[in-house]
């Protein structure tokens, strides 16, 4: 039986994923990895352990599936964007890797449109971000310059996944345009912003198409997956990039609700689209193909925020105890009602993201009273997000612009959530016919580059459940979202005022 390898590197582990030519998830395992270096804004990753988490998570599916893990033709890779992994000119990583989440170069980011120049800027679409890769080379330039005097390539978290594998330096267009350090009138690196910025366009490594052949798996790396040598390994693409592919979605006017750690909401542009004003613009999966993003940086992670800092909840039966946190969490926000009886939670704990790319302004819950639950609280966290949420769909383009809005990510698993978000947005939603919407990409990637061909529209990921929207529901949160709205304005005027 042939069989299809993903290996999706997210922030805090690697999952790998067997499926079967036809899309069929057959078995997954995780294996995770800390921070190298977590202080005062500063979150770096040794590359080394992705390549170490990644030969543990191989070898735990070679145990438990020795007969589909043996049938494996053809390997597919995804990851975290944004960070640079800096190799010197023998092919080791010189420091960690500057991960998307550090947030020490707000300075460069805040001077680098003023540094390009205007028409320089234009061309690279994005807004200015400590998030994206520019900010933190200029970083690394100012503060720790023998590092990059000793870089030879700079690569992202999958191109050096595949280095490992193939040999191979290249990376595509999808990691390349989360730069700001990519044209998009050309598809290609931006040589005069490279200068511009003070780095050595010898740096940056040619770009393929996502889907094609990157190389084969070399010798060493074939033994240390015990796989056979020389088997396609696909160039691979950013995790928005593979979750969007992985659900299906390949049409103008499809977008992507990405319900994780952070909220995103992804949608598929017309070839040679610009960005809308609030959010970002990426390649998609080879040159000319667009999608845009809008972010908010806190979602389920408000969730996680609460239970930790404010606390758990307590069971009050046996059937509540054998529930998780996060289920515990859901059943209370049930008992409350749509608008949590006034509470309203702003859910910036790391900033607003889209629209308003405010960093500084943190969030709250507004409206408390001494009559207010537990069950309100919870109830206004999930609303809260939901509403930030709503944000991004709006920057979007709303329903003028989103036919198809499919929804992904950990906080997907909560019915009472899904329905929130659907009667927010005055959407249905689309669930994936599989859990494992970004790694699933990964895997179509990997049989794309076996059988060297460009992706073609499907629309399977699209087999799930759908979630209908209830227009009485509907009606009550617009006007709660009138009132979130009138929230930002008065937290950054605070912040301006602290």
């Amino acid at each position: 039986m042939e069989t299809l390898l993903s290996l999706d590197f997210g922030t805090g582990g690697v999952k790998a994923l067997l499926s079967t030519l036809g899309g069929r998830q057959l078995a997954l395992r995780q294996e995770g990895y800390p921070f190298s270096r977590n202080q005062g804004g500063h979150m770096e990753q040794d590359p080394q352990d992705w390549w170490r988490a990644a030969v543990a998570a191989c070898a735990a599916l070679r145990q438990e599936f020795p007969g589909e893990y043996a049938g494996v033709c053809a390997i597919g890779l995804c990851a975290q964007m944004h960070g640079p992994v800096l190799l010197d000119g023998h092919g080791e990583p010189v420091g960690g890797c500057i991960t998307w989440c550090d947030t020490r170069c707000a300075k460069e980011a805040a001077g680098l449109q003023k540094l390009l120049g205007e028409a320089l800027f234009e061309r690279l679409q994005n807004p200015a971000s400590c998030a994206y890769t520019a900010p933190k080379l200029l970083w690394l330039l100012r503060h720790e310059p023998e590092r990059m005097e000793r870089a030879a390539t700079v690569l992202f978290c999958k191109d050096y996944i595949r280095y490992r594998l193939t040999g191979e330096l290249a990376s595509d267009h999808t990691d390349a345009s989360g730069s700001l350090l990519y044209d998009f009138e050309t598809n290609a690196w931006s040589a005069e912003a490279i200068r511009a910025l003070g780095l050595r366009p010898a740096l940056f490594p040619g770009l393929l198409p996502s889907f094609a052949a990157g190389g084969s798996l070399c010798r060493e790396s074939a033994a240390a997956l015990a796989l056979p040598q020389g088997i396609p390994v696909a160039v691979g693409a950013g995790d928005l990039a593979c979750s969007v592919l992985g659900s299906g979605l390949t049409q103008a006017g499809e977008a992507l609700l990405n319900l994780g750690t952070a909220g995103q909401v992804l949608s598929l542009g017309a070839p040679g689209a610009g960005c809308a004003k609030g959010s970002y613009l990426f390649s998609f999966l080879s040159p000319g193909s667009r999608f845009s993003l809008c972010a908010l940086p806190s979602a389920a992670y408000c969730l996680r925020w609460f239970l930790e800092q404010v606390g758990e909840l307590p069971a009050r039966d046996e059937e509540e105890a054998a529930l998780s946190p996060f289920a515990r969490l859901d059943r209370y926000a049930a008992e409350s009602e749509p608008g949590a009886r006034g509470v309203l939670f702003a859910p910036y704990l790391n900033g607003t993201g889209s629209p308003y790319f405010d960093e500084g302004t943190r969030g709250a819950f507004l409206g408390l009273g001494s009559g207010h639950t537990r069950q309100d609280l919870c109830r206004a966290l999930l609303e809260g997000v939901g509403y930030g949420v709503r944000d991004c769909f709006e920057a979007l383009g709303g329903a003028g612009q989103i036919r198809t809005l499919c929804l992904s990510g950990g906080g997907a698993r909560s019915g009472l959530w899904r329905q929130i978000l659907a009667d927010i947005l005055g959407r249905d939603l689309l669930l994936p016919a599989g859990e494992q919407a970004t790694a699933a990409g990964a895997c179509r990637l990997a049989y794309l580059a076996a059988c060297g061909q460009a992706p073609a529209p499907s629309g399977d990921g699209m087999g799930g459940e759908r979630v209908a929207f209830r227009p009485a529901q509907h009606a009550r949160y617009e006007r709660e979202y009138r009132r979130y709205r009138r929230a930002y304005p008065l937290l950054r005027q605070l912040r301006e005022e602290s």
